[in-house]
């Protein structure tokens, strides 16, 4: 059971939409036999194939639901092939709530301390820095600008496993919802019973923090019917817990190696030392977390410009790569627009674009996509 990558073999409607690499989730361990019928397979010390399509039959060996948007995209196809649709067309007929993504994708973040919008210092709660006190406003905003996603922290929660924020996180989603985009909110999602309030509320995926180190468990039976990311904040190489005030004593990598068989959508690696502090981000950790770890990854803490985010954007590690960044500070201190960032990582990841876009394709995300 793990993320790998498919090797197409053959031209197919059922990839027509898919970027790459193609990464998808496999769980079965049956072989079909090869032949003319496959469309791709995958490197288990030998080619296995993983698509196969024969007339009106379409076969997968890995598991669509749990691929992210490369999935969605298949069973969005397979619909509109069942409808004699002209699947020779880029896919648009992805549901509100599971756009499609570019290969790396911008989160702009929505912290919440006590109702409103803030961003901390280096995860210091005495050191925060509060920018509004709309964060449905915020959300509409980065919508606006062509948001694909929209991260949102309950700070409150994160600390205290209260879920003090939750009419703020209705309010986002409520907005997003109405403009397609996909909401991922993390902070004190400790239990089902938390999880289940966000995802009532119209929360596309949850991100666990402590509960991934504390109860891996809870992180398996979340994934098996619901999109989850592990969020992994670290200070100086040892991952914290509890809103980031207590260190755990493992490493970002160790913790991470946990997850690569639970079916999660993605890691969220925050460098507690640069959240905030518009230093860079840490693109050597970040890489190195990519070799260990074949788990789509995303990098939060430290953009500070628009060179960032494309250093990030064209990280390559062995035919990986970032799923995607958060961003923050640098967004409300005026650094750059989203705007402007969805158009200089689409220069870097997809050269022939104009710089404008709708949802592309790729893994987070679905609702993101399978970052």
């Amino acid at each position: 059971m793990q993320w790998n990558v498919l090797e197409r073999r053959r031209p197919s409607a059922m990839l027509a939409a898919a970027p790459d690499p193609v990464w998808v989730y496999f769980v079965h361990s049956y072989v079909v036999p090869d032949g003319d019928d496959v469309v791709a397979t995958c490197d288990y010390g030998m080619a296995v194939p993983a698509l196969v399509e024969r007339d009106n039959v379409w076969a997968t060996q890995f598991h669509p639901e749990k691929s992210g948007t490369v999935g969605l995209g298949l069973l969005t196809s397979f619909v509109s092939a069942a409808r004699g649709s002209d699947l020779s067309a880029p896919l648009s007929g992805h549901s509100p709530r599971h756009p499609r993504m570019t290969p790396f994708t911008v989160f702009p973040a929505i912290d919440l301390l006590d109702g409103r919008c803030v961003r901390l210092y280096q995860g210091d709660y005495d050191q925060a820095t509060t920018y509004g006190d709309d964060p449905a406003a915020q959300a509409a905003a980065f919508c606006a600008e062509g948001a694909q996603w929209v991260h949102a922290v309950d700070l409150d929660a994160a600390r205290s496993g209260l879920q003090t924020n939750l009419d703020a996180i209705a309010a986002i989603c409520s907005v997003a919802g109405d403009a397609g985009v996909p909401v991922q909110v993390g902070g004190g999602v400790r239990s089902v019973a938390a999880a289940r309030e966000l995802f009532a509320r119209g929360v596309t995926r949850v991100v666990l923090g402590t509960a991934a180190l504390e109860d891996p468990d809870l992180v398996d039976t979340l994934a098996a019917s619901h999109r989850v990311a592990v969020g992994l904040d670290a200070r100086d190489g040892e991952v914290a817990v509890r809103g980031w005030v207590e260190g755990s004593g493992r490493s970002v990598a160790d913790v991470a190696a946990r997850f690569v068989d639970a079916g999660v959508d993605a890691l969220v690696v925050t460098d507690i030392a640069r959240d905030g502090a518009l230093v860079g981000p840490d693109t050597v950790g970040l890489a190195a977390l990519l070799v260990d770890v074949a788990i789509p990854v995303l990098a939060s803490g430290g953009v500070s410009t628009l060179d960032d985010l494309t250093t990030l954007a064209a990280v390559d590690v062995g035919g990986r790569s970032l799923a995607g960044a958060v961003v923050g500070r640098a967004l409300y201190e005026g650094a750059f627009t989203l705007g402007a960032a969805i158009a200089a990582v689409a220069a870097v990841t997809d050269p022939g674009s104009s710089g404008t876009h709708g949802h592309g394709d790729g893994r987070p995300g679905t609702a993101g996509s399978r970052p």
